[in-house]
Formats: C-alpha cells, sequence, structure tokens
C-alpha cells in the first residue's frame, strides 16, 4: 500500500515539473487572443486568405513610399493568387493632422472609397502638421470621389468614427509598434520599411 502512495505521490510531482517548466508557443497566444481585431477592418483580397497587416500613418513618408512602390507589386504576386490578404491598420503617431487624416479615410470607407481615399492622402502627403489634412483639404478630397459630402461631415466629427481609428491604435500598441510603417504576419511584427525582397522573404 506504501508502494503506491509513494508512486502516486512521484507521479504528482512529475505532473507538476512538467506544467511548470512546459514550453509555451507566445506567437500562438498573441496571435488566439487579438486574431478578430487583427482580421477586422479595410482589406483587399480574398476573405479566407491569410491575413497582411499594415500599421500606417498618412502623414508619414515611408508609408507613402511603402504603398505606392512596393504595395502593388505584393498586390500582383500575391493577392491575386489568394495567397494573402493586405489589412491596413491606422497608426496614426504624427500628430493632429495623422489623426484627422486617419478619421477621414475611415469615413471615406464608411462610403466605400477607402483605398482611393487613402491613395489621395498619400499623393498629397506634404510634411507633418502643416495644414495639408486639415479638415477643408479633407473635405475637398473626399468630393473628388463624389462622395456625400453631408455624411462625410458628419462622419468626421462622429465620435464613434474616431473611437474606430483608436482601436487600430491600441492594437498597435499591443503589438509593441512603435513606428510607421509596421507590419503584421504569421504572428510576427516587423517594424519599419521592407524592401520587396524582404516582402518575398517573409511571405514564402
Amino acid at each position: 500500500m506504501k508502494n503506491y502512495i509513494l508512486i502516486a505521490f512521484l507521479i504528482l510531482i512529475v505532473v507538476a515539473i512538467l506544467m511548470v517548466f512546459r514550453p509555451v508557443n507566445v506567437r500562438q497566444v498573441i496571435e488566439d487572443s487579438q486574431k478578430s481585431e487583427i482580421n477586422s477592418g479595410y482589406f483587399i483580397g480574398e476573405v479566407s486568405a491569410k491575413p497582411f497587416v499594415i500599421f500606417e500613418d498618412y502623414q508619414c513618408p515611408v508609408c507613402k513610399k511603402f504603398a505606392l512602390e512596393i504595395e502593388p507589386k505584393i498586390h500582383q504576386e500575391y493577392v491575386k493568387n489568394n495567397k494573402i490578404k493586405i489589412i491596413v491598420k491606422f497608426y496614426p503617431i504624427l500628430g493632429k493632422e495623422s489623426w484627422d487624416a486617419a478619421i477621414a479615410a475611415n469615413c471615406a470607407g464608411k462610403q466605400g472609397k477607402f483605398w482611393e481615399y487613402r491613395e489621395i492622402l498619400f499623393e498629397n502627403q506634404f510634411g507633418e502638421n502643416l495644414g495639408r489634412f486639415k479638415e477643408e483639404n479633407l473635405i475637398k478630397f473626399a468630393s473628388l470621389l463624389n462622395l456625400n459630402i453631408d455624411n462625410f461631415k458628419s462622419c468626421l466629427n462622429d465620435e464613434n468614427s474616431k473611437k474606430e481609428v483608436e482601436k487600430d491604435f491600441n492594437l498597435g500598441k499591443s503589438l509593441k509598434i512603435y513606428g510607421t510603417p509596421s507590419f503584421w504576419f504569421d504572428g510576427k511584427t516587423y517594424i519599419g520599411f521592407l524592401d520587396y525582397g524582404k516582402i518575398k522573404d517573409i511571405l514564402k
């Protein structure tokens, strides 16, 4: 009887040690806890494709370079072949006009013109907080896309529009993102500009 008790006691000790020292897959824990947030937002590609997430600021010149020079190559080789979908997250870190531009892009998105408005923002980028993305200009950009201007203006001042941008911003902070552009793919974050060669290495 004593032998059985001793064996049972030793088994309990071994199980306890294994529980304490078992390897933890941190990447999977992070991915699972934030999966719905990472997969939400404006995207291009097949819904079921693997998400490649871009965190961007519309006053960031390197974000502009990536969007206009690298992104089309990714779209051609990976998005069209349903290998990935590109998801954009708002990450306005360069001041008030970054926030205003992000909210405006979100408002354009509510009228089905996010990607077109985003391109206009990048093409009209000029310095930081110098008035390029003041409300008057943001409305002017909306008119170029024939958006409903009354609805657009209302959206700009809607607290919910700001909260939606804040949701992306808080997600980025939780992923320890400290600059733009930044990227998330397959459980890993990448900070800073990535040329197409590095993108191919990441997506292979």
